[in-house]
């Protein structure tokens, strides 16, 4: 890859994972191990990645264990597509 090419795909990394974390700390997702399973699942936030349609077409006021909902809902996407 070109140098500018790599520079940019890491700023797109940094910035979907940046962007993650926001969306989970707003949802009030703290638990360490909630946490590093939905960034596992997520492939760390990837940009248009599945994570971001669950989290922005979710009512989260009738949810109540949204990390476990998030956990859910992206192993049932990777079971779908495998």
């Amino acid at each position: 890859l070109h140098v500018r090419s790599r520079r940019q795909r890491q700023m797109c990394i940094r910035d979907s994972l940046e962007g993650l974390m926001l969306e989970l700390n707003q949802l009030h997702i703290v638990d360490p191990n909630e946490i590093n399973a939905i960034l596992r699942l997520s492939d760390y936030g990837r940009l248009g990645g599945y994570i971001f349609r669950v989290i922005g077409s979710t009512r989260w006021s009738t949810i109540l264990a949204k990390g476990k909902y998030i956990i859910a809902a992206l192993r049932k996407e990777r079971c779908g597509n495998s």
